[in-house]
């Protein structure tokens, strides 16, 4: 999840929630139930896992087969047959039973299931262990035989995976990669908080989504896909509510010019519009319109100010390090899913060098990411 990996089939996605224990919703292959996504397609996984042998060369199990049919034919969560997937997670397998049953399960997924039973019924087409796999699928709990076409398509919804004590050294190293200092040592730690988190959401049925896990994890660790960006945020947000306010929006002593025409006739642009550029005389009101506009109206979820002078610095670093930040500020808007935010880059006219170059940067990510307002 946090690496945005994906556990079966690329097509599927990776992991977007992760629930233990939902054996009191009904579910009967009740270890947990994963979501999976990828564009608009949803994915279920309803995970048994067994420490013991549940599929040899004689084929599954008859408790995993009864348990598997039972969450096919229902369940509490209702099995959706054309897009759910059934998973097995065992400890105990041979590695030619496990090639054996993953060939048969391709077959059973990319051909029809008529196709599939006739090839099971041809003595050449499937081995003896592929035959025994998919008889052991079809046998009732009063040991009759399963509707053959309907065992076809079962199979070719469910998954074996297996997992090891021996496989701990990858997960170790895949948890180093995750953290920004790169060390096994933080790797270490960064595993054994996931394993407690396991632990302690295992023996209530709780869950796991991306904002839950990296909301707790944030705290004692540095997460390189998921940074936090909260503090530097803020700062940006304060700049801006500092700019906003040095903005003169009277004239002589007091005098204050309404203007809602002109204020409407930007909010409506805004709201038509990815970029605007606003042009008039110096000291016509354009800035003290846009700053009049952002306070009145609350529609943008962030705001992002910028001068000239704020601007002028040779790198993305030396601004971030000129405003105190922890990340470049192409960095916060690429990690940066709010929508209807505001980039403001006031006295356009008045840019130049390095400062015309980091306005240009970011002008450039906003485009891609956010509904900016240019003057």
């Amino acid at each position: 999840m946090l690496r945005r990996k994906f556990p079966l089939e690329t097509e599927l996605g990776p992991i977007t929630q992760l629930h233990f224990e939902t054996r009191d919703i009904g579910n009967v292959l009740d270890d947990f139930m994963v979501a999976l996504q990828r564009g608009q397609g949803e994915t279920r996984c309803f995970v048994s896992v067994k420490s013991n042998r549940q599929l040899g060369k004689g084929g599954f199990s008859r408790e995993f087969v009864q348990e598997a049919w039972e969450q096919w034919n229902g369940g509490g969560t209702k099995f959706n047959s054309a897009t759910d997937i059934l998973g097995l997670i065992v400890g105990e397998i041979d590695e030619p039973t496990l090639h054996d049953w993953e060939e048969l399960q391709k077959q059973a997924a990319s051909t029809s299931p008529e196709r599939l039973v006739a090839r099971i019924e041809n003595d050449s087409q499937l081995s003896a262990t592929q035959k025994n796999i998919f008889a052991s699928l079809r046998k009732s709990s009063n040991s009759t035989d399963r509707d053959a076409v309907e065992t076809a398509r079962l199979a070719a919804r469910l998954r074996v995976l297996r997992f090891s004590d021996n496989s701990e050294g990858d997960y170790l190293n895949l948890c180093a990669e995750i953290v920004r200092q790169g060390t096994l040592e933080e790797g270490g730690k960064l595993w054994s908080r996931l394993l407690q988190l396991a632990a302690e959401n295992r023996a209530t049925g709780g869950y796991f989504d991306l904002a839950k896990l990296t909301r707790l994890l944030r705290p004692d660790f540095d997460l390189v896909d998921h940074p936090d960006l909260t503090n530097d945020w803020n700062k940006i947000s304060s700049l801006a509510e500092e700019n906003i306010r040095s903005i003169r929006n009277v004239i002589g002593n007091g005098i204050q010019l309404a203007r809602e025409d002109v204020t409407n006739r930007l909010r409506e642009e805004a709201d038509g519009n990815a970029v605007l550029l606003i042009v008039g005389e110096s000291g016509s009101g354009k800035s003290a319109s846009v700053a009049h506009l952002l306070s009145a109206d609350n529609a943008f979820t962030k705001i992002v100010w910028f001068t000239a002078e704020q601007l002028s610095r040779s790198s993305q670093i030396e601004l971030a390090h000129l405003f105190g930040l922890s990340h470049t500020i192409p960095d916060l808007v690429a990690n940066s899913a709010t929508k209807q935010c505001a980039l403001i880059v006031d006295a356009f006219e008045k840019f130049e060098g390095q400062a015309l170059r980091r306005a240009i940067d970011c002008c450039g990510l906003c485009g891609k990411r956010a509904s900016p307002v240019g003057r």
